[in-house]
Parts: structure tokens; sequence; C-alpha cells
């Protein structure tokens, strides 16, 4: 198969690219009852403009899925987007590329592809094409990260009690991670792959929506103490 994007020829069994020349070949070694029309085969090349050459790996960043390429699991960076397969080979890129950060004690998972096992090894980040878009829940998730991400960069012990929200005041988590990386506690709290734990993701968006639909039926005095900066004194 070819894909377009890259224009590259994948062997669809293997999931890998391969070079047009050697296409034969490799049907010879891994799928030997399979033989090309070698005048087709030149004419379907020509007319879909596929290199010749491996293409290069995309840089340093997340990518779209490469649609024929085996879709693998493995683990990401804390700081760049460097995806590698086994945890030890992340430990080494940190040792290397971040020297001065602490070694964080959990890895996030993620979705990684690369052009060829042997001859081109690069392993770059990608985001799953049936990977399912953001829901409500995710969003609202996304938005409180984003708070407590403003909020942290200031000493907790000397920030304005007025720019912390009433939940944290009473308690005092921003206290109890203010030592700790952002980056070590947001892979702590990384959306776990669905391999990972099944059911986990759908448990825990249920457990959001249904606490959100209780929000309407809870009484106003819970609600203001729930949301009191010193609900001790209500």
């Amino acid at each position: 198969m070819v894909n377009n994007v890259i224009q590259g020829l994948i062997c669809e069994p293997c999931k890998w690219v391969i070079v047009p020349g050697q296409a034969q070949g490799h049907l010879n070694d891994q799928h030997s009852r399979v033989h090309l029309d070698q005048d087709l085969f030149r004419a379907a090349l020509t007319e879909l403009e596929v290199s010749d050459r491996l293409p290069n790996p995309p840089e340093i960043g997340i990518f779209p899925e490469i649609v024929g390429l085996a879709v693998q699991h493995g683990y990401a960076c804390c700081h760049c987007d460097k995806a590698l397969g086994t945890i030890g080979s992340m430990e080494k890129h940190h040792r290397h590329c971040h020297p001065n950060q602490p070694l964080p004690k959990a890895w996030s998972r993620c979705h990684f592809q690369q052009l060829h096992p042997q001859h081109a090894k690069t392993i770059f980040q990608i985001k799953p094409r049936n990977m399912p878009g953001p829901t409500w829940v995710d969003t609202m998730i996304n938005d409180i990260r984003q708070e407590m991400k403003e909020v942290t960069r200031i000493n907790p012990y000397e920030r304005n009690s007025r720019a912390i929200s009433p939940w944290n005041l009473t308690t005092q988590w921003h206290k109890h991670v203010a030592e700790f990386e952002p980056s070590e506690l947001r892979g702590l709290i990384a959306m776990p792959i669905e391999q990972e734990f099944p059911g986990l993701i759908k448990a825990v968006r249920a457990y959001f929506v249904k606490a959100t639909s209780l929000i309407e039926q809870t009484d106003v005095l819970v609600l203001q103490r729930l949301n009191s900066p010193d609900p001790k004194k209500e």
C-alpha cells in the first residue's frame, strides 16, 4: 500500500515502510507466496509519486497517525515531546538531555510509530486517528489543570489568599503539592491508555457526570460550606 502523506510504500502485513527497489526481496523473505508484476508495479509507483528512498521521520513533536504503520505504546518525556519504547531508554534520554531536572517517579504513557525497526528506527510520538475527541468533562478537567498550573507558579506561603480557590483553602492541597515538580505530578495523574486500565476512563467520566448532576439537588447551605474559604467559621 502507499501512504501519500509521506509518499512511502508500506508493507500492509508488516506495517513498515519499505524501499520500492527492495519490495520483491522483502516479499521473497517474508511473504513468499506474493509476487509482483514489475511493469504494473513501476507504473503504480510513478503514478502515485512514491519516493525511491525511505522518507525522513517527523521532527520532534506530536503528529497525526501515519496510516498503515504499526501503532505502538511507549512513554513520553515530561520536558519535551520525545517518545521511547521502554522506561530504561526514557531514563537514559532524561539524564542525557535534561540533566538539571529531577528524574520523574512516573512516566506518561503515549502512542508512537517508527518507519522501520531496522532501517529507520527513529521513534516519534503520534495522536491515533481513532482517539476520541475531548468531551465537556475533559474540557473541564483541562481548565482546572490550567488554573492550578497558574496558581502553583507562586510560593503557596506568600500568595494572596484571594488568588486561591475556596476549595483549596479548605483542603490545603496547594501546600501539599508545592514541594513537587509539576512535571512529576502531571505524570502521576496522566490519563492512562485504554489497554492499561480497561474501563477506568469510562468509570471516571461516569463519576464526573453523576457528581455534576447532583449539584442542582444539593442544599444551598451545603454548597455555601463547600465554597467557604473558612468553613469552621460558618
